[in-house]
Parts: structure tokens; sequence; C-alpha cells
């Protein structure tokens, strides 16, 4: 983008960059979910009983939504691209009539 005005490539270029970065968070949250930790095997300074393990699931699940609103915000940038497109050409077309 240049100055005030919006270049709808660079948003598709952008939101194509954002969508390539779910598939690493999803590996990430999924590998948070598949940990080993709990009682018996974290040491006894941290044996917390099932509250590792249970804590691990909730992150994964947190880190995997994130993965999900990456994509979301990706798909907006796309769809903002066809209304910025769509809006350039409209007001384009206005002035070749006068």
């Amino acid at each position: 983008m240049t100055g005030f005005g919006t270049n709808a490539e660079e948003m598709a270029g952008v939101a194509g960059k954002i969508k390539a970065l779910r598939q690493p968070v999803d590996e990430a949250g999924t590998n948070i979910g598949n940990t080993e930790g709990g009682k018996g095997n974290t040491g006894r300074a941290h044996d917390f009983g099932g509250q590792y393990h249970d804590a691990m699931q909730k992150l994964s699940h947190l880190v995997t939504n994130y993965g999900a609103a990456i994509e979301d915000f990706s798909s907006r940038l796309v769809n903002s691209k066809a209304g910025y497109q769509w809006s350039e050409e409209t007001a384009a077309d206005s002035f070749k009539g006068q």
C-alpha cells in the first residue's frame, strides 16, 4: 500500500502469507496436545497430577483456535480485495462517462 491508497493485489498477497501461517500454528497446537507430561513423569517438583495434562489440552485448543482465526482473517482480507476492486472499477467507469 502506498500513501492513502489501497492496492488490492498487495492485500491478496498479504492474505496468502497470513494463511500460510495456519499450518505451523495447527502443528504446534497438535504437538502441545500430544504431550505426555502428567502425574509421575514431570518430576516431584512439578507433580501436579492431571492438572498439567489438562492445562496442556486447553493450551492446545487455544492454539488451534488461533490457527482458525488466522485463516478467517486471511479470508476477510481476500474478500476486502474484491470490494476494493469493485469500488475502483465503479469509480473509473463513472469518470469514463464524463
